[in-house]
């Protein structure tokens, strides 16, 4: 149990209850006509009525319009003590407006009443370390004038300390917070330290303003924290610090650095609208639900090792400098089911914008020109994703997201999704990726294709598009390009086979059975697959197609197994050189 003390006041000389006379009403000087003293009971003192409860039955002090607890005078210190000493001797903690002359210390103070020091000042160091509030704690518009120590308190009931005052260091290291910690208009001017404290039933700094360093270190947020539209003008360090229900920083201002290394952001985490200006770093925080950035202005943001389990919205953001994502190995993934949504963000320096060592997917950038961006040792889980896939992924995120809209429809997804690829394609091949181009090129074609299909109308099919993603892949498979140069050689083969290589004629001779032999040459498959690979090379074998059907073969293969082999050669060269 903590044991209770009466706070200490330094330089404490005699007790009103000892000599009330001289305490409170002080001989007048030599020569001058004593003042005619006020009626005790007649006595209201001149505080703000809502304040005159903690007074009650207070003489006036020097015969002015205060009572001692309220008096601003400079010299109170004893008489203070003594009434300060009769309210705690009656458990009477009521001090709303109180002036406090000199350091109080409450140090292992246990307050089993209700503390009220609501518009209380001051005017030195104030102790509450490892004080307990048992029935709530009130510091409502309090002033601190100097060092305010809050180290280790226990509050049990409901903390205020609505627009609080700090004009000096303000400690709540590991202090618990087992209700409402309420610091709503709360102004820090200088450090103020909340490392290791505990907030069990709601935080709210809404909008409070922290002029100095500013520590949330190794804090645990239990339940909400609300940090919308505070100011931190110099570094806030929340490091390591845990939330566990929803966090809000919405049109926060971190003007200095704000670390938020190793944090865990259990449940929504808000940064709408918050403003970095400086570096900020989000080095293996965990966020394992939503992420909001929109529209959040991002100077120099690290997310090296951060983890993403769920949807990581930067819609509208500004990245005004640079901004890192790094995975490490062997997974290189940003977490179990990650989502970035970069749509519509501006960027000042697309060259300062990192992805290194990750597993990326295509719907990740659109609406975002992603050509001047820096990949290193990324990956697109090709063997994982495939077109329908990143177009629902697309029309999910654009439904959950803030905007409000319903899925879009196939056709516009297809287009925009084509852009970020032909964009993704153009990265790729400036920073001599040939292999990923390649494919986000073929992505990017049959994205088109699919936009430009409607049905399997004649007329409104686009043929063209189609045959060139047949036969080669757009120019970018390999394989596929081999196959239709094979089924072509095959093809003409077999046709050769049937065609026959003569004229017809009723004459016999010595040069027609010359024909006749020739052609009886092609009937042998072998013999038609070595004439057609021939005829294919562009180097005019024998027999010479002497029937129409004959020649009219040869023809077509002369012009489309040079063309599909040229395919073939583009799809290698697309694929290990510029």
């Amino acid at each position: 149990m903590v044991e209770e003390s009466s706070p200490l006041l330094p330089h404490a000389q005699e007790s009103i209850e000892a000599e009330p006379d001289t305490a409170l009403e002080p001989e007048p000087e030599s020569g001058k006509p004593a003042p005619q003293p006020r009626s005790e009971t007649a006595f209201v003192c001149d505080c703000e009525e809502s304040l005159r409860s903690a007074c009650k039955g207070l003489p006036s002090y020097k015969n002015g319009p205060h009572c001692v607890l309220h008096s601003s005078l400079n010299d109170k210190s004893a008489d203070f003590k003594v009434a300060f000493d009769r309210k705690l001797n009656n458990r009477d903690f009521d001090f709303r407006g109180v002036r406090f002359p000199d350091e109080v210390n409450f140090s292992r103070f246990a307050f089993s009443e209700g503390a009220d020091f609501s518009s209380a000042t001051f005017s030195a160091d104030a102790d509450f370390r490892d004080a307990t509030f048992s029935a709530g704690a009130d510091f409502r518009f309090a002033t601190f004038s100097t060092d305010a120590y809050f180290l280790s308190a226990t509050f049990s009931a409901d903390a205020d300390f609505i627009s609080a005052t700090f004009r000096a260091d303000a400690g709540f290291s590991s202090a618990k917070f087992s209700k409402v910690a309420d610091f709503s208009n709360a102004a820090f001017s200088k450090a103020a330290d909340f490392t290791k404290a505990t907030f069990s039933a709601g935080a709210y700094f809404c909008p409070a303003r922290f002029s100095a360093d500013t520590k949330f270190s190794n804090a645990a947020f239990n339940t909400l924290a609300d940090f919308s539209q505070a100011t931190f003008s110099a570094d806030a360090d929340f490091s390591s610090a845990t939330f566990i229900d929803d966090a809000f920083f919405n049109h926060a201002t971190f003007s200095a650095d704000a670390d938020f290394s190793y944090v865990r952001f259990s449940a929504t985490s808000d940064f709408t609208h918050a403003t970095f200006a400086l570096h900020a770093t989000f080095n293996s925080a965990i966020f394992s639900a939503a992420a909001y950035f929109l529209s959040a202005k991002l100077s120099d943001v690290d997310f090296s090792f951060s983890v993403f389990h769920a949807q990581a919205m930067f819609l509208g953001a500004s990245f005004i400098d640079s901004v890192h994502f790094r995975g490490s190995l062997p997974g290189r993934t940003l977490g179990n089911d990650p989502s970035l949504y970069f749509q519509h963000v501006r960027i000042e320096n697309p060259d300062r914008i990192a992805f290194h060592t990750l597993v990326l997917r295509p719907h990740w950038f659109i609406n975002v020109d992603s050509r001047r961006f820096v990949f290193t040792d990324v990956g697109w889980g090709w063997d994982r994703i495939s077109i329908k896939q990143e177009i629902a992924a697309f029309q999910a995120a654009e439904a959950w997201s803030s905007l409000g809209y319903a899925a879009m429809p196939d056709e516009p997804s297809a287009r925009l999704l084509a852009i970020a690829c032909r964009q993704l394609a153009e990265n790729a091949e400036a920073n001599n990726r040939y292999e990923e181009a390649s494919r986000f090129r073929y992505w990017a074609m049959d994205l088109a294709r699919r936009a430009k299909w409607k049905g399997w109308s004649f007329w409104k099919t686009d043929w063209l598009h189609m045959l060139y993603w047949t036969v080669s892949g757009y120019g970018e498979r390999i394989l596929r390009a081999l196959s239709a140069l094979a089924v072509v050689w095959i093809v003409f083969a077999v046709l050769y086979t049937q065609a026959g290589f003569k004229q017809e004629t009723m004459n016999t001779s010595a040069e027609t059975a010359a024909t006749l032999a020739d052609e009886d040459s092609l009937r042998s498959f072998s013999r038609a697959l070595t004439y057609s690979l021939a005829v294919i090379s562009l180097q005019k074998p024998e027999p010479k197609p002497l029937t129409g059907t004959a020649h009219t073969l040869v023809t077509l293969e002369t012009i489309l197994g040079p063309v599909q082999a040229a395919l073939l050669a583009l799809a290698i060269r697309r694929k290990f050189m510029r």
